[in-house]
């Protein structure tokens, strides 16, 4: 029986980076165009873009051993591939098209976006900003194996460090969502960041074609641990909420106040308005007996 051959993993038809037209307020501008575009592109396909040539393209997710890197381990792949993370939209300005300046990619650790992955622009100068770890688990995201950087190629460049990483895009109008007000505010809650540490283990690798796009699928997105990260899908940006399961494991109702707590203070919970108990009238006695 003929062995099939895999197919290189396709975008989506309907996904349009063709070439940015600027005219009118976009030519003073054309950062915000860039933006609106990428924000459009991640809300609807959840797939990672870069700035090539001075256009729009897309990132290719690494990938080892025919596995995704994890968001946290890029840094040490980068070290060791001729691999570079997506551009930001500082070279628009130069209008050099072999300029590139590569992003960050922190992890939030306070405010609505903890514990999500950001790639945002290094030096905080452009409104590059999008959820990394979204990208990282979306089957729209085209990967590839890159090259094992060998002793002729250059040393990965030192990224520069956040003086205050951004836990939101610097542009309010990127895009039109449904996020209100009160939402975006939470959002630009000051955040610190902590840099991914964890090495790379080496394994046993057989050759691969750096070319080709390796397809499969993508891990599934990770499940709140604890009850505060419960608390914290209850108002978070991404997939709010709870499953059926999720709350029942979360709160717990009071039986004599109908008061809803979370298991670990239920303890601490006193009913204020306990529910008044009737008095019972007994109907049995006849008109005989009361004379």
């Amino acid at each position: 029986m003929p062995s099939r051959s895999r197919r290189p993993a396709a975008l989506p038809s309907p996904l349009d980076l063709s070439p940015i037209t600027l005219a009118g307020s976009s030519a003073n501008d054309p950062e915000m165009t860039f933006t609106r575009r990428m924000r459009f592109v991640q809300s609807e396909f959840k797939v990672m873009l870069t700035t090539e040539n001075l256009q729009l393209a897309v990132w290719y997710w690494p990938v080892l051993n025919g596995v995704r890197v994890t968001p946290d381990e890029l840094y040490e792949y980068r070290q060791h591939h001729v691999m570079k993370l997506p551009c930001c939209f500082c070279v628009l300005p130069t209008n050099d098209p072999n300029a590139y300046t590569e992003v960050k990619v922190f992890l939030a650790t306070r405010g609505a976006v903890a514990g999500r992955h950001i790639a945002a622009c290094a030096t905080g100068n452009c409104r590059y900003w999008m959820f990394f770890d979204a990208c990282y688990t979306s089957r729209c995201q085209p990967v590839k194996a890159y090259p094992i950087r060998g002793e002729r190629d250059p040393l990965a460049p030192a990224l520069e460090a956040f003086q205050e990483p951004p836990e939101v895009s610097s542009s309010p109008t990127a895009v039109a969502s449904s996020t209100t007000p009160p939402t975006i505010g939470r959002r630009r809650r000051d955040a610190s960041t902590t840099t991914p540490t964890r090495p790379i283990k080496r394994r046993r690798t057989r050759t691969v074609d750096p070319t080709i796009i390796v397809t499969g699928n993508p891990p599934p997105p990770e499940q709140p641990k604890s009850e505060f990260e419960l608390m914290l899908k209850l108002d978070a940006v991404d997939r709010p909420g709870l499953t059926e399961a999720q709350f029942c494991c979360l709160f717990v109702k009071c039986s004599v106040c109908s008061i809803y707590t979370t298991k670990g203070m239920f303890n601490e919970h006193h009913c204020l308005n306990p529910r008044p108990t009737s008095d019972v009238i007994d109907l049995t006695i006849s008109d005989s007996d009361s004379d």
